[in-house]
């Protein structure tokens, strides 16, 4: 990271703000693969089925899928995003 800083002239904290962002979406992603994979062992358990919404962020907006995914959760169905799915380390 500092070689970096001295290339392209970023500050010590702009750098610190960099990681600190950095290690904050970590977290975030861990915390929704966490969830993610307890809501998939419960279906799992309970054989149920869940929905997988393969698509950009934007596509979770009641706006762009009219409704959609919350008609399957008022219909008992959990709705994972891939973030919640734990990803293969190959």
């Amino acid at each position: 990271m500092k070689f970096c800083g001295r290339i392209i002239n970023v500050t010590i904290l702009s750098r610190r703000r960099m990681f600190w962002n950095f290690w904050s979406m970590e977290l975030f992603d861990n915390e929704m693969q966490e969830k993610g994979r307890s809501i998939l062992d419960q279906m799992k358990q309970d054989n149920r089925l869940a929905i997988l919404l393969i698509g950009r962020p934007y596509h979770s907006d009641p706006g762009l899928n009219h409704g959609v995914l919350e008609e399957f959760q008022v219909l008992g169905y959990p709705v994972l995003s891939m973030r919640s799915i734990l990803k293969d380390e190959a």
